[in-house]
């Protein structure tokens, strides 16, 4: 049986997984060069780079800290379509910690939108709709467990994301 390897970073994770299994397993420890292949793809932005500088660190005793990846590579079209550009909300939401009732305002808002609460497991808790004659107001709040819960907001009409925030209930 025989398997197609298909890129650099495909030989990367079959070399790391094959210095764990010895490192772990048979507790064979690397060599130089073994050593210099760990330093060269702990020093990459792979899915296995996090594993070769830890192993590189028990072989050596030596940090190695990635370099980061260049801002220019970020494509700010990826983002299009998740976010309304269109329609600039600032929003303030408290208290937070929340206590029976979350306080909103939203200024600079045109159109109809949701305040929507989460569970942290993603479980929608309650929903509210915010009309842009009423950008000031209270939602009581009708759960009582305490927890981390996410309020996001979004447009009604295009379902764009115009805030979202992590707050806790105690």
């Amino acid at each position: 049986m025989t398997t197609d390897i298909e890129g650099e970073e495909e030989i990367d994770f079959i070399m790391t997984t094959q210095f764990m299994f010895n490192d772990a397993c048979i507790d064979k420890r690397p060599t130089e060069r073994d050593l210099d292949e760990i330093y060269r793809i702990a020093n990459t932005h792979s899915l296995t780079s996090a594993f070769a500088r830890n192993l590189y660190y028990k072989a050596t005793g030596e940090h190695i800290i990635a370099p980061l990846p260049l801002i220019d590579d970020v494509d700010p079209r990826s983002m299009e379509g998740r976010y309304n550009r269109n329609m600039t909300v600032e929003v303030i939401l408290g208290p937070n910690p929340l206590s029976e009732q979350l306080n909103y305002k939203l200024l600079n808002l045109e159109r109809s939108c949701r305040l929507t609460i989460y569970n942290n497991l993603g479980k929608e808790m309650q929903s509210h709709l915010i009309e842009p004659d009423s950008v000031e107001g209270k939602v009581d709040i009708t759960f009582s467990q305490p927890g981390m819960y996410h309020c996001v907001i979004r447009d009604v009409a295009d379902d764009k994301l115009l805030h979202s925030q992590v707050l806790t209930k105690f």
